[in-house]
């Protein structure tokens, strides 16, 4: 699949500018009936960052492969994901070894183009599986997506910034998780600005930024929107139970308005190896077989409360 050709070309290169993997995935994308418009690629290049392939940082222009692992699936009767790079080598390996292989083709959203199939693996024992990822090249992860949600911080903004031009003609305020979820705001000269998330375009790309008590900070939207739902009062996280199989287990739903931070979205994805599912008539982010404790951690670490349904 083209996901995987992909995936196996960042493994051999190994690292290099975000802008040209972009353009290399909108060209993969053009081979196929896939959406190759530049917001599709980063998409994908998101998606890829989130399920645990790959670190992205966006401001620096640079991607770089993670290194393989196989990260334990909570609630999973002893399965493991394979994650980060997958060079022909280690797939050979792990072909040749002991371990009961699993190959689950990831349905791309709408037009998107297909992310890499998800490569899992059955285990009898924590001994037996740390064993054989040495064997065939690998980290052992252990339960990763546990770890991860216990270990990251709370949401706080950024370092002190400029305010932006007062005659800026793209400024805007986040009113809410209502479409549209930000509506253009004017500063005038000499005024003071509300508290709130604003946006605005810097050489064709969204800028955030965070006023809180007459100070501007520097912000990422994802951090912003949860900053200001905690000053709201409001909550965005739902959790659904599984009415069969493990009763610790179940769905986490999040409003399209509210994206999830990139680590607690990796906490959550880890717990499944595959990327969350999409409720259109809900317009909820959906991400499946989260351990309840795991769905708590990641609420406080956005500080919401999490409504169990």
């Amino acid at each position: 699949m083209i996901g995987d050709r992909l995936l196996s070309w960042m493994s051999a290169t190994g690292s290099g500018s975000v802008r040209d993997l972009r353009r290399r995935v909108q060209w993969m994308a053009r081979t196929s009936d896939a959406d190759h418009s530049a917001q599709a690629a980063a998409r994908w290049v998101r998606d890829m960052s989130t399920l645990g392939h790959c670190e992205v940082d966006w401001q620096a222009d640079r991607w770089s492969i993670a290194p393989p692992a196989l990260a334990v699936l909570p609630c999973s009767d002893g399965r493991a994901a394979l994650v980060g790079s997958r060079r022909a080598a280690l797939l050979d390996r792990l072909e040749g070894s002991s371990l009961w292989i699993e190959h689950l083709v990831q349905e791309p959203s709408g037009d998107d183009l297909p992310l890499p199939t998800t490569v899992l693996v059955s285990y009898d024992s924590y001994d037996s599986l740390a064993a054989e990822a040495v064997r065939i090249g690998a980290a052992f992860g252990g339960c990763a997506a546990v770890r991860l949600a216990a270990r990251v911080p709370r949401v706080v903004h950024g370092a002190a910034a400029a305010p932006p031009p007062w005659s800026s003609t793209t400024l805007e305020r986040f009113e809410g998780l209502s479409r549209p979820y930000f509506r253009p705001e004017a500063i005038p000269a000499g005024g003071r600005a509300r508290d709130g998330l604003y946006r605005m375009e810097v050489l064709g790309r969204h800028a955030y930024l965070l006023m809180r008590d007459g100070a501007w900070h520097h912000c990422g939207r994802a951090e912003g929107v949860y900053l200001e739902l905690a000053r709201w009062g409001e909550t965005t996280l739902r959790y659904r139970p599984d009415a069969a199989g493990y009763p610790e287990s179940g769905s986490l739903f999040v409003d399209w308005g509210a994206p999830l931070p990139l680590l607690q979205a990796r906490a959550l994805v880890l717990c499944s190896g595959k990327v969350p599912r999409f409720g259109q008539a809900g317009q909820t982010t959906i991400y499946g077989n989260v351990p309840v404790k795991v769905a708590h951690l990641v609420a406080d670490t956005l500080m919401q409360k999490l409504v169990m349904l």
